[in-house]
């Protein structure tokens, strides 16, 4: 019975096992040192499962979640969520002249640059393509929308060698804010932000787009076509 009851203390599926409770101690107990590597394998592959291998931003996956997490949030604290669409222009043509790699290349110096802008709470996933997403926690849209100004210059320094090549990229981006008085869903949220991104493309990139600015032409009238176009020629 004794045996019992000590073998039940140290079960390796009981992840209350602690050095205190082996009588070998931290460095010699066999089972607390599997159950640590156990945890470091878990937290390993599920950054490998949240994380774009290329870019080692979060990938589509991390940002729906963590999307429907804030927006949630928000309607709890009543502090807003804003969020940033970020598409890089002319991208094809950089792959078109210079080749995948080195279209990479500009991916990997992108989000570094934006890795180095934003803060730590923020939420940099590749959203697809060359289209980046950035989820800003608690964040209303003037802070959000100066970030994102930011985040546009320093895309815009980004420099990259290819061979004898120095290649430059710029970036149209969408802002806008989730409030706690939205009734959206994170769908029709995020809709709303691509409109936004698709109106930076169409007032002439390298620029960044909130609900706020003003234009000759009505922004929010571009067509299916006009979508299709600014976004078939890069």
């Amino acid at each position: 019975m004794g045996d019992s009851s000590q073998a039940n203390k140290l079960s390796p599926t009981d992840t209350s096992v602690s050095p205190e409770s082996c009588p070998l101690g931290e460095y010699d107990c066999p089972i607390y040192n599997h159950i640590q590597q156990l945890e470091s394998r878990i937290t390993e592959l599920t950054e490998q499962v949240n994380t774009d291998s290329l870019t080692c931003l979060y990938n589509r996956k991390h940002f729906n979640e963590s999307m429907a997490q804030e927006l949630e949030r928000t309607q709890r604290s009543r502090q807003p969520t804003s969020l940033a669409l970020i598409d890089l222009d002319h991208f094809k043509a950089v792959n078109d002249t210079h080749g995948h790699i080195a279209g990479d290349e500009v991916l990997k110096a992108v989000a570094k640059a934006i890795g180095n802008t934003i803060r730590k709470l923020d939420i940099a996933c590749r959203y697809g393509g060359e289209e980046i997403a950035v989820i800003f926690p608690s964040t209303y849209q003037l802070v959000a929308s100066q970030v994102a100004e930011r985040l546009r210059q320093a895309i815009e320094n980004c420099t990259v060698s290819h061979g004898s090549s120095t290649i430059t990229i710029t970036a149209s981006i969408g802002v806008d804010t989730y409030t706690a008085q939205s009734k959206e869903t994170a769908a029709q949220f995020i809709e709303r932000v691509d409109q936004l991104l698709y109106d930076a493309k169409h007032l002439g990139r390298n620029r960044v787009a909130t609900r706020t600015f003003s234009s000759e032409k009505d922004p929010s009238h571009v067509s299916s076509a006009e979508k299709s176009a600014l976004f078939d020629d890069e």
